[in-house]
């Protein structure tokens, strides 16, 4: 790891023997060659490096680089704007993580045959909710990406059952819209 224009060494090899530095946050495996950081945290973020003295005392060096992300905080939907116009509410939506790093949101039905977020399961770029699906006609009226969503539905009735997933590369969340009208 550099710091400063020096390198701190976490574990020296050398014929078979291993020296591990930092043994409370660090824990070398000899036997699979890989090393665990405990306790991670985002000033961990960095370039990692290590070189190898093969047989030939030739040395090879290699670079990793780590990235450490804040979990999703559960996301929270907000209703900026409610219009009422020709028999249709329009609600305008905006979803939000209090803290997360790196966070994408996508929109679906609540639907329960379906994942958070309107997705189908394991691919969740297509089905119901993805606004994909196989078929021709509109979106499902709770699809969409990205933290905002205009929704429109018969004034007559409760709003559709829209949830938004907050998610990234370590963790997601997901929250429901309470029933909403223009009233």
């Amino acid at each position: 790891l550099e710091k400063s224009g020096r390198k701190k060494f976490l574990v020296k090899i050398h014929g078979g023997n291993f020296t591990q530095h930092d043994k409370e946050r660090l824990r070398f495996h000899p036997r699979n060659f890989s090393l665990e950081i405990l306790e991670t945290s985002r000033a961990d973020t960095g370039i990692y490096e290590f070189s190898v003295i093969t047989s030939k005392e030739e040395e090879e060096t290699f670079q990793i680089q780590l990235r450490v992300l804040e979990a999703v905080a559960d996301p929270s939907i907000l209703i900026l704007g409610r219009e009422w116009s020709g028999g249709r509410c329009s609600l305008a939506l905006r979803c939000s993580a209090a803290r997360g790093d790196e966070v994408s949101f996508t929109w679906g039905g609540a639907d329960p045959s379906l994942g958070p977020g309107g997705d189908p399961g394991p691919d969740p770029g297509s089905g119901p909710g993805s606004g994909s699906g196989p078929g021709p006609g509109p979106d499902p009226p709770c699809s969409g990406t990205g933290p905002s969503l205009n929704l429109s539905f018969s004034g007559r009735e409760p709003s559709p059952g829209c949830v938004c997933t907050a998610r990234n590369a370590v963790s997601s969340g997901s929250a429901a819209l309470e029933p909403a009208g223009c009233g």
